[in-house]
């Protein structure tokens, strides 16, 4: 193999890496960002039943 087949793969194979990267921290992020949604939604169902029970 030339040298630039070989830097030409090690370039995509680290393209392909930060791409993997990038998108399972998207993942990661959306899922907690709604793991926070789901909490404030609770924590405002929970507060009007309080208060309606007063």
């Amino acid at each position: 193999m030339k040298l630039s087949a070989v830097k030409k793969v090690l370039e995509t194979l680290l393209f392909l890496a930060l791409g993997i990267i990038e998108t399972l921290g998207s993942i990661i992020s959306h899922g907690t960002s709604s793991k926070f949604a789901d909490v404030r939604l609770h924590l405002r169902k929970v507060s009007k039943m309080i208060l309606s029970s007063l």
